[in-house]
């Protein structure tokens, strides 16, 4: 409860906090109640999901992205002749059409798969960032 409530008033106070989990049935297991759980996670301002191992958590976060519009283009081309008319008698026809189909922006099974290191993030007002942690040695 007071998580929640740190979230909700500690931005305005200069409050930042940081959360560190693996699955967001984490957070139901300690609050009790999905609906709690469910609330930490929308009270978040900034997410980076490295490679996720739940699919619950996987989709909340693929939806958390949102979706874009997909554009594709189909082309056909046709040619004939007529047998009957004469030989430089040709005939064709080339048809186009595009189709707009809705799509995640980040597909469930993509953050089930990320190479060790890289991630998503959503962060600062929705900017999607795709990225890989460096590696001090």
């Amino acid at each position: 409860e007071q998580l929640i409530q740190i979230q909700n008033k500690g931005g305005m106070a200069g409050f930042r906090v940081f959360i560190a989990t693996q699955t967001c049935a984490d957070f139901e297991a300690r609050l009790g109640r999905r609906a709690k759980a469910m609330q930490v996670f929308g009270n978040t301002n900034n997410v980076i999901a490295l490679r996720l191992r739940d699919h619950e958590t996987a989709r909340m976060v693929s939806d958390l992205f949102g979706e874009t519009t997909l554009a594709k283009m189909s082309v056909s081309h046709s040619s004939g002749s007529n047998t009957e008319a004469t030989a430089v008698e040709f005939s064709g026809s080339v048809s186009r059409m595009l189709k707009e189909e809705r799509a995640p922006v980040v597909e469930v099974d993509l953050l089930m798969r990320l190479p060790n290191l890289q991630y998503f993030a959503m962060v600062a007002g929705g900017q999607i960032v795709k990225g890989r942690l460096p590696v001090i040695t």
